[in-house]
């Protein structure tokens, strides 16, 4: 999905560094129309024609080669003064390469492209554990079409700066035991900044920080980044961690365990997410150092659409084994719970910079044929490539104890040295280019032949800052620069959203939804103002289209949408912090006549009444995935039938999660018949509250189920954690039941806590796991009944102090996580029945706080619409119209307060 932040106003304002720069750092200019010094030697000094002479010269300049091979640092380089383009493409043949010594970016306005960066262990003999490449602390800074290996400490470090671009890079074959003061090592890099983007890389063979989610402590407070479309490959004892604090997308990522990967729970791992703790944020005498702001802070975090070769269910859900199961409390300073579980989790991605976004799979396949110094690849990145394709690892370390457990990383660059070979690092050749097909008369970077041949002067050194052929706004040298990449930034970003008319955030209005949802491009997000919709959307015809409310709006959808027709094939429809109301229809959705949808979403949604229910099947159509998270589903006014309904369709998998059902008077949750398709089926029902569900209507015992599977037998596979079930509809003449199956299958349900409902009728069931709650036993034996404060208007709140509060898997609340109250204790030095919220007219009053406060407005769907901050003892803001949640929090305490808005 692509996600814009800048006004078009004010993008079309600025340039891009590059065509195919993207993401955070994409508007770096770099040396843009300043100085040209060309590198016409492999040596390094300080000597005119040297990379380290052009270096540290000042002011704008751009670096072109006119040699090829390796460059033998004698020490560190370090990028020291701002505006600085490298464009090592301009080398003939195979490029450049830099060893033996680290390059530093320590400058603003930096642009590096098409470089090698492969360092190896000379500098430690004289005290240096050099890095790939690294730099932190600047601004605007992208990286391009880099390879980077044979580091001592990470190889590749640009983090804790603002506005950066990492792209298309290989990162690889970090060295483990090469001499390093800490012992092991083998990393791969620090990665993070205030608006820091990483896309489209190659991270393979490294021991750990596949990547480091690292913050540093000038942007601990606003991290802010983007992390999609990379490849991971062949990490071992550890992968990606970190992201403290930090606020993160991680989105259609490629995981790739190999042959030096653990057989543990790192080798589905999406991201182990941490937190500063106090001993971390503490000088050892005592007093508090940088990292103490975000001491016990807890990052935010959207995790969607990665892949873990190897693992469907960590596919199909990045969260809970991906993410949550990562997750070590006892090293959080034991700050993890259903709260913090709650809010880390973002249900929309954050706003980044233009950036093109493939598919993982896709990713996969883009980044292994165009990352990295891929104008011309050396072996090494060769080698790299071809490994991570086959899932295999040609050598292995030489110095490591245990390299034979750990194959691909390596301790020395000897290790990889081909046999017959005098070093490790390729001989890269120049391509045959001649003197005359480089030779620059006026030495503006531009030969003379490609000057010539584009009706430039070769001997007026002025036109290279101009910009006569590019209606852009390119000078004349960048025109030939990108020229000499144009191939691969053209075909590298085929198949993805590719941005420009297509995929992107669409304001719409209730009389323009249809017309724009018709015309939008795969991968939209439509936003949606304030009123009522209607008008039916229809099919989104192959398409993945979101349907999102606009910031601080409450839209309403009164409409049937009916898709029908063998032809509708692999669309999908996410329908985000909506209020559902279907207007005298059966179904909001109805697939029939062989359609088929790839996914199915709704999230922060509230869904009210329709006649029936929510969703229909018939006619053999298909749903591939149905989603329900945070979403309150109220259909008081239904007159009957299945809420979920399969009627001669299937549904493939299903996933509920942190949502509450309460007051349908009729039928049961979840039914699927599957009519001529023996399909597999998923169900999966996790920190859901659901109450007064399922009146009946016949008199036959269990005919009403949660999840009811029948007329055709197939493998199920049934998870059910974390419940709170509490009871039938009043008046119901039967028990409903949990689970209605005589398929065969498996069957798991851990720690729900089930009233007035029958639990698991399973007869058939190959394999049965039940470890579920009860009313007065265990750590519930002091409750023996579930008093909800205000079911009719649907306040499921449960106190802190309850033993529901602790009773999950996880040490947290059972049922839906936003029903926990905070500690009642009040804010300041105010008791939280002093506290008052209310409202008059679309004005919203809080009085008697105290201290800084914290003020936050949520829908009954649990979407944040407002964050308010203030000092004093009471503040006002405006609402639309609508029920909301207050939660009024300072550092210690909680209030939680329901207002209507006239």
């Amino acid at each position: 999905m692509l996600l814009l932040c800048l006004p078009a106003s004010v993008a079309a304002q600025l340039l891009p560094a590059f065509p195919g720069a993207e993401g955070h750092g994409r508007y770096t200019t770099g040396g843009r129309g300043g100085n040209v010094y060309h590198v016409t030697t492999l040596e390094d000094s300080e000597a005119k024609g040297t990379l380290r002479h052009a270096v540290k010269q000042k002011g704008a300049r751009i670096i072109v080669f006119d040699v090829a091979g390796t460059i033998y640092l004698k020490s560190d380089l370090k990028i020291s003064n701002d505006y600085i383009t490298i464009a090592g493409q301009t080398a003939p043949g195979q490029g450049i390469c830099i060893a033996d010594y680290p390059v530093i970016i320590s400058a603003n306005d930096v642009i590096l492209r098409y470089l090698r960066f492969r360092v190896g262990t000379e500098s430690i003999a004289n005290g240096g554990e050099p890095d790939g490449l690294g730099g932190m602390d600047r601004k605007n800074i992208i990286v391009d079409h880099c390879s980077i290996s044979w580091s001592v400490d990470e190889c590749l470090s640009v983090y804790g700066s603002e506005n950066t671009t990492v792209q298309w890079c290989i990162v690889s074959e970090s060295l483990r035991s090469s001499g390093h003061s800490k012992g092991v090592h083998g990393y791969g890099g620090n990665w993070g900044g205030a608006h820091a983007s990483y896309h489209h890389n190659l991270m393979a063979h490294h021991e750990s920080r596949v990547p480091r989610l690292g913050p540093r402590p000038g942007t601990q407070e606003r991290e802010y980044m983007d992390l999609r479309n990379n490849v991971f490959y062949n990490w071992a004892g550890n992968g990606c961690y970190g992201g403290e604090g930090m606020k993160v997308n991680i989105v259609n990522n490629y995981y790739k365990p190999g042959p030096a990967t653990p057989n543990s729970a790192v080798r589905y791992r999406i991201a182990k997410i941490g937190v500063r703790t106090t001993a971390y944020c503490t000088n050892s005498d005592g007093t508090p150092n940088a990292w103490k702001p975000m001491e016990h802070v807890w990052g935010q975090f959207y995790v969607d659409g990665n892949v873990i070769e190897g693992n469907a269910n960590v596919t199909a859900d990045n969260w809970t084994k991906g993410i949550y199961e990562q997750i070590n409390n006892k090293e959080c300073d034991n700050t993890f719970n259903d709260q913090v579980k709650a809010e880390m989790k973002l249900s929309a991605p954050l706003e980044t910079e233009f950036v093109t976004t493939h598919t993982a799979e896709q990713a996969f396949k883009q980044v292994l044929l165009y990352a990295g110094c891929s104008k011309e690849r050396d072996i090494i990145d060769e080698r790299i490539v071809k490994e991570t394709e086959t899932g295999t690892a040609t050598y292995k370390g030489s110095v490591s104890s245990d390299a034979s457990k750990k194959p691909g990383l390596i301790d020395r660059p000897t290790d990889v040295m081909p046999a017959g070979a005098s070093s490790p690092w390729p001989e890269l050749s120049d391509g045959g280019v001649t003197a005359d097909q480089l030779k620059d008369t006026d030495g503006d970077g531009m030969p003379d032949v490609w000057e010539t041949a584009n009706g430039l002067n070769p001997n007026d050194s002025s036109d290279g800052k101009t910009s006569t052929l590019s209606k852009e706004g390119y000078t004349n040298l960048e025109v030939y620069l990108n020229s000499l990449v144009a191939d691969i930034t053209e075909k590298q970003n085929q198949e993805g959203d590719d941005g420009g008319d297509t995929p992107g955030l669409i304001n719409v209005t209730p009389s323009t939804l249809k017309a724009v949802f018709d015309a939008a491009a795969d991968g939209s997000v439509l936003l949606l103002a304030n009123g009522e919709y209607t008008e039916a959307i229809g099919i989104p015809g192959g398409r993945a289209i979101t349907l999102k409310a606009a910031e601080g709006a409450a839209p309403v959808l009164k409409f049937n949408n009916e898709i029908s027709g063998k032809s509708e094939k692999d669309g999908s429809l996410v329908f985000d912090g909506l209020t559902i109301e279907p207007a005298n229809v059966n179904y909001f959705i109805s697939l029939s006549e062989g359609a088929y949808l790839r996914s199915l979403q709704f999230k922060n949604c509230r869904i009210e009444t329709s006649k029936r229910g929510l969703m229909t099947i018939s006619g053999k159509g298909v749903n591939g995935e149905l989603i329900i998270d945070n979403c309150i589903v109220h259909p008081d006014q239904a007159t009957g039938y299945s809420y979920i309904y399969n009627n001669g369709g299937a549904t493939q998998k299903v996933v509920i999660t942190h949502s509450t059902f309460y007051n349908y008077p009729q039928e049961h949750l979840f039914w699927t018949r599957n009519y001529g398709e023996a399909l597999d089926f998923t169900f999966t029902f996790e920190n859901n509250t659901v109450s007064r569900w399922s009146k009946g209507g016949k008199s036959s015992t269990n005919t009403f189920s949660l999840c009811k599977i029948e007329e055709t037998a197939f493998n199920g596979t049934y998870t059910f954690r974390n419940n709170l079930i509490n009871g039938a509809y009043p008046g119901a003449d039967f028990t409903p039941s949990v689970l209605n199956t005589t398929s065969k299958g498996v069957l798991l349900a851990e720690k729900n806590l089930i009233a007035g409902f029958e639990s698991y009728l399973c007869d058939n069931i190959g394999s049965k796991t039940v470890n579920d709650l009860t009313l007065g036993e265990g750590v519930l034996s002091g409750l023996t009944t579930i008093d909800f404060p205000d079911v009719d208007n649907g306040d499921f709140s449960i106190d802190s102090n309850s033993p529901l509060a602790g009773a999950s898997t996880t040490g947290g609340v059972i049922g839906d996580p936003r029903w926990l109250k905070g500690s009642g204790t009040g804010i300041g030095n105010k008791p939280a029945d002093e506290i008052t919220a209310y409202a008059s007219a679309h004005t919203v009053y809080v009085k008697g706080i105290s201290g800084n406060s914290y003020i936050e407005v949520y829908t009954y769907a649990g979407t944040m619409i407002r964050k308010h901050e203030t000092s004093g003892t009471e503040t006002s803001f405006n609402l639309p119209s609508g029920n909301y949640i207050v939660r009024i929090a300072t550092k210690n305490t909680i209030s939680i307060r329901k207002i209507l808005v006239p």
